[in-house]
């Protein structure tokens, strides 16, 4: 389930003591919300961008990186444009806000900006417009889009309205979206001492779950488990499978998952991680697979797809396509020592010892290859015997 807050903050013509306590709990009300989005209670990979890193004075646009997310911030206009300046510029912070933000340069009407390097799922910023004690307060709305392809919006009005008050507006979707316009929608509907500009800090962000890694896992024996990594897609698996040349698949993302959806091949089945989902494929050696996964969903009810492709060529210890003296050679060097991170392609049938039964599976084996997958060409490339 996806959360989203709207804090309101304003202190109009109240005695001083009384807009301190207001703007106190307010601010209060502002920390646990970012502490509770951020400790979990939004499953996820969700960044937090405040620009306390960013050169001060410095114009748009920038690019800011956190948690491997990159956004690019930038001006919507021509002539105007806005500048990090320190929270406190107009003499005092509003609540919500600290160390550096996005400020305006003029007091001309002028939208913002925000792509970003990954898919999204939720945004959600803090915006402060130039408002003087006025009855009602401005409109703000932020459209979201994929590359030019419109994904939704969304308005919000802070209520009640004072000077300089503090609002989050935020957007959440189940359709991806990497790029959003911030814009001044409409003024006060009662008019008043106020300017079509706005300040913006506290930045948050909620990616897709992306496919960060995917695995061939194998049991062996009392030596534990070790991975493969097949994330790049010409990885060759070594190793012989179990029943039936069985081999388990496990797909990594970023985000907490809820359903794993449907493989295109073989059995699928949740974890063995909160963010992993896991496939069952018989690959005969000699063979290329490719596994699809859709409609996986993450906690926050959102959907994406995944692939990836994997060789199978038993006894290919240097992975080079080829079973020869090579690999006997590299794993009669190996022959007595434990099984360790470093040389379990040469325990190649995954008993859990490295020895003359693996030597000899590797003889066994010799001449065989695996064909290039599809069209692609592969380079040939020889691993050093350990």
């Amino acid at each position: 389930m996806m959360h989203c807050w709207q804090v309101t903050i304003s202190c109009q013509a109240a005695p001083s003591d009384v807009c301190n306590m207001k703007t106190s709990l307010a601010f209060n009300s502002i920390v646990l919300a970012l502490v509770s989005w951020l400790s979990g209670d939004v499953k996820g990979q969700t960044v937090f961008f405040n620009f306390d890193n960013a050169p001060l004075y410095s114009t748009l646009p920038i690019d800011q990186t956190m948690s491997g997310v990159t956004a690019h911030f930038s001006s919507g206009s021509i002539g105007y444009n806005y500048s990090i300046q320190r929270a406190d510029v107009l003499g005092f912070t509003p609540a919500g806000f600290s160390g550096n933000c996005i400020y305006p340069n003029q007091v001309y009407l002028c939208d913002l900006l925000i792509s970003f390097d990954h898919a999204l799922t939720a945004i959600s910023l803090m915006y402060s417009p130039e408002e003087y004690a006025t009855d009602s307060s401005c409109t703000m709305r932020i459209t979201a889009y994929l590359g030019t392809t419109y994904v939704g919006t969304n308005t919000f009005t802070i209520a009640p309205p004072g000077t300089w008050p503090v609002g989050t507006l935020s957007f959440h979707s189940a359709q991806p979206f990497d790029n959003v316009i911030v814009h001044y929608d409409a003024p006060p509907i009662t008019g008043g001492d106020y300017g079509p500009i706005f300040m913006v800090d506290n930045v948050l962000v909620t990616e897709v779950p992306a496919l960060t890694r995917v695995v061939s896992r194998m049991m062996h024996g009392s030596a534990g488990t070790f991975d493969l990594d097949i994330t790049a897609g010409n990885a060759i698996e070594c190793r012989r499978g179990s029943l039936n040349n069985a081999y388990t698949l496990v797909f990594g993302f970023s985000n907490d998952i809820a359903s794993c959806g449907t493989a295109s091949t073989g059995i699928v089945a949740a974890g063995p991680g909160p963010n992993e989902c896991s496939v069952v494929v018989n690959v005969p050696t000699g063979q290329h697979v490719t596994v699809q996964l859709s409609n996986v969903t993450d906690v926050n009810a959102i959907t994406t797809t995944a692939s990836a492709m994997m060789g199978v060529l038993v006894a290919d210890t240097n992975w080079d396509g080829f079973v020869d003296a090579i690999d006997t050679s590299q794993t009669k060097s190996q022959s007595g020592n434990a099984v360790t991170q470093s040389n379990f392609r040469e325990d190649v049938n995954a008993d859990g010892f490295i020895d003359a039964i693996d030597v000899a599976l590797v003889k066994s084996r010799s001449g065989t290859s695996l064909p290039v997958a599809g069209s692609a060409s592969r380079s040939h490339q020889r691993f050093p015997a350990r």
